[in-house]
């Protein structure tokens, strides 16, 4: 089945299901209803937030959780998949865009040290 996960304010697509009757006996009572298990790699929408998906599930409550975090998922219908990852493809495309071209250059070890230089100051900080 297609959910989409909140967990903390990272926004997920994952392929998941129920768990099963043996894997329900070694779990507390309360998550042996709302319990789910990927059944894949997740997709990272770091573009979207918790109220992008409530948009698409409305007020309906949550359909379960996955093990490891705090967290609530939805199942979903593919269009609805679809839509999300139209979406977040959306905005990081507006993001590309406007980004200066020196931003698109920087790899991450420059970026890292871009921020650590604004931080720190250009001397690295004195302790």
């Amino acid at each position: 089945m297609k959910t989409v996960q909140i967990a903390n304010a990272d926004v997920r697509l994952i392929d998941g299901r129920r768990l099963t009757g043996s894997e329900k006996l070694n779990k507390a009572d309360w998550y042996k209803e709302i319990g789910l298990i990927g059944t894949g790699a997740y997709i990272n929408l770091p573009r979207l937030r918790w109220t992008d998906v409530r948009a698409v599930t409305g007020t309906r409550h949550s359909d379960g959780s996955y093990m490891g975090c705090d967290n609530s998922a939805w199942i979903i219908t593919e269009a609805e998949w679809d839509l999300l990852l139209a979406l977040n493809s959306e905005r990081e495309a507006k993001l590309q865009a406007e980004m200066p071209q020196r931003l698109r250059e920087m790899d991450d070890y420059d970026i890292q040290a871009a921020r650590m230089e604004r931080i720190m100051g250009p001397d690295g900080g004195s302790y």
